[in-house]
């Protein structure tokens, strides 16, 4: 594991690194992007463009040192910045947070006594009284089963994107969670519908036919299908109607 003290300057690079780099192209964006000097014993700390690799870059004593990782699964979160920087300086601790694979959102040093550590803040309320997923897990497994159709492997393989690796069993829980909670929500529109006279319409259009609508070309097109259908022994309604139609397009018996 890397050891570095908790006054050691950190500096982590904001945009994606081309992982080939080693001794010579790292210690090239230090110095020329960075404007920083490497022999100054601070860490350097790049990422790729997935997020899964990183290396840090070091000088220790008598030469540079490049030191790497790879993560089999997830990713690496990078700090932010609302300022248009090329490079991010963040503490020891934050960087020991990164590298172990805690979300930095889910913990803070104390900016009044930064010798008190890490923090974790308050969970956020789960929709399920004890549980740990709050309403946006919910409402992006409802989205992806009923919104895009996905079945549970599909859901899978897009969590996974993000880092999260539910099992089946779980999302089938977290959607009829879901569908409990929304109970009371389908009573409540049950009831409206049954108070309306119409309890469903159709906003389909259809094209009706009126007298002087089928011009020659459809008569003779109608006429060819039906002596096919009563060649070919006619359909039900055919046979139980035997509709005409005159040159105006109206309907006879």
């Amino acid at each position: 594991m890397l050891q570095f003290s908790t006054t050691t300057r950190v500096f982590v690079h904001r945009f994606d690194t081309d992982m080939r780099k080693s001794f010579d192209g790292l210690h090239a964006i230090v110095k020329n992007t960075f404007g920083l000097n490497v022999l100054d014993g601070d860490l350097f700390v790049f990422f790729n463009r997935s997020g899964d690799r990183c290396k840090i870059l070091l000088w220790d004593r008598d030469g540079l040192v490049v030191w790497a990782k790879r993560l089999e699964r997830g990713s690496f979160q990078r700090p932010t910045s609302t300022q248009d920087e090329t490079v991010i300086e963040v503490d020891a601790t934050t960087l020991a947070l990164i590298l172990s694979g805690i979300e930095l959102q889910s913990a803070y040093v104390r900016p009044d006594d930064k010798s008190a550590g890490v923090i974790s803040v308050p969970v956020p309320p789960a929709v399920i009284e004890g549980g740990k997923y709050d309403v946006s897990i919910h409402a992006a497994v409802v989205t992806f089963k009923y919104g895009f159709h996905l079945p549970t492997y599909r859901e899978q393989e897009l969590f996974s994107m993000f880092g999260w690796f539910p099992n089946r069993s779980t999302l089938n829980d977290l959607m009829n969670q879901s569908c409990e909670l929304i109970v009371p929500l389908y009573e409540q529109f049950r009831t409206m519908i049954m108070r309306d006279n119409i309890v469903m319409g159709d906003d389909t259009q259809v094209k009706l036919l009126t007298r002087g609508a089928l011009d020659e070309v459809d008569l003779e097109r109608l006429g060819k299908r039906r002596a096919k259908q009563r060649k070919n022994g006619g359909s039900m309604a055919d046979s139980a109607a035997g509709e005409k139609f005159d040159s105006h397009g109206s309907v006879t018996s």
